[in-house]
């Protein structure tokens, strides 16, 4: 479970394990987490001071994440629209299911007169089948790479043809299942498609390991070196992603994976200067819209920059303690319909 409490920094040792205790839990880690810059280059917004305070229930049967933030949550004015920005999995979704109430709350959001967009690491050609048919105002896919408002494309960037040749080069080198992940389909060497239903697994964990979106949209070539692509997801390799890292140089990074256990030999690399920030910027830009009038939403370690940037940024409970760093407040997860209490605090229900 994940709070949120308005304690004033800095706080000595003793008086952290009191306020702990006050919400009748035992206080097991303290520290304080600088704010961190956002990338983007436009004009940078306060970030309050905040810790991440770890503890247990006094009978030890549960843990908790108390995020400690100095000061209120931003105030957003009820009279502008908003651009609301959700991430998919954990989020807006779970397993690739969207919540019916999750669909009916988006529908309501907009019929305010608020835009609501998907904000995903997916590609476009992953997208889980339907989701776009609630109706959404835009996407931001490949985690930044892919945005469009109301059908108008405004970003496909791609890795530079250099370096995504020398990308492929490295992981057919060191023998991993990868796949290159673009707008219009996935594409990966000869015989990954067995490796990822080994890795992945094809009956009851279809569903939330995700190997029926990898391998519906999944063509196979003899020859990758000329193929364009805005980011890469591997499920195997026989080195780790630091060697992988080294290899490629510092225009590539690493996340890893959240599909398969093994996150030293598995993972996403994508371009070091794209990320969800930038393509929120971009549709912001595009709309004219104030920067404090951005509301994000999400639960992954992607988010971060997202939710550093928009003028409120939401974190699901239970997400890494980076995250609700990040983050302003948080929400319940998408199998509770977080998002219907989440949308109501933030007065999105409100006619615009």
């Amino acid at each position: 479970m994940t709070t949120i409490a308005p304690w004033e920094p800095p706080l000595a040792g003793d008086e952290v394990e009191h306020l702990v205790a006050s919400l009748g839990l035992v206080c097991t880690t303290f520290r304080w987490k600088e704010p961190r810059p956002a990338p983007p280059p436009s004009a940078q917004r306060p970030r309050r001071p905040r810790a991440v305070v770890t503890a247990n229930h006094l009978d030890r049967s549960s843990s908790w994440s108390i995020v400690c933030d100095h000061g209120p949550v931003p105030a957003m004015s009820p009279a502008r629209s908003k651009l609301v920005f959700l991430d998919i999995d954990g989020t807006y979704a779970e397993h690739g299911v969207v919540p019916p109430a999750h669909e009916a709350a988006v529908r309501r959001v907009r019929a305010a007169g608020h835009r609501v967009f998907l904000c995903t690491g997916r590609s476009k050609a992953l997208l889980p089948p339907g989701i776009l048919d609630v109706g959404f105002d835009g996407l931001v896919a490949s985690a930044g790479c892919w945005v469009e408002v109301d059908g108008t494309l405004l970003a496909d960037t791609r890795f530079p043809p250099d370096l995504a040749q020398e990308v492929v080069a490295v992981l057919l080198g060191h023998d991993a299942a990868f796949v290159l992940e673009a707008p219009d389909g996935l594409y990966g060497p000869l015989g990954v498609d067995d490796r990822l239903r080994a890795l992945l697994g094809t009956d009851a964990d279809d569903e939330r390991h995700g190997s029926d979106d990898f391998l519906r949209a999944l063509q196979m070539l003899d020859d990758l070196s000329g193929t364009s692509f805005a980011k890469v997801t591997y499920l195997a390799a026989t080195a780790p992603w630091t060697e992988l890292l080294r290899l490629l140089g510092p225009r590539v990074g690493f996340v890893p994976s959240s599909i398969v256990e093994a996150h030293d030999f598995a993972g996403e690399l994508y371009l070091v200067d794209v990320h969800k920030a930038r393509g929120i910027e971009a549709v912001q830009r595009h709309l004219a819209a104030e920067r404090e009038d951005v509301i994000a939403i999400g639960d992954g370690i992607n988010d971060l920059e997202m939710l550093e940037y928009a003028g409120v940024g939401v974190a699901i409970e239970g997400s890494d303690d980076r995250v609700l760093a990040a983050a302003d407040t948080v929400a319940r997860g998408p199998h509770v319909d977080g998002l219907v209490a989440a949308f109501e605090e933030l007065g999105l229900y409100r006619t615009a």
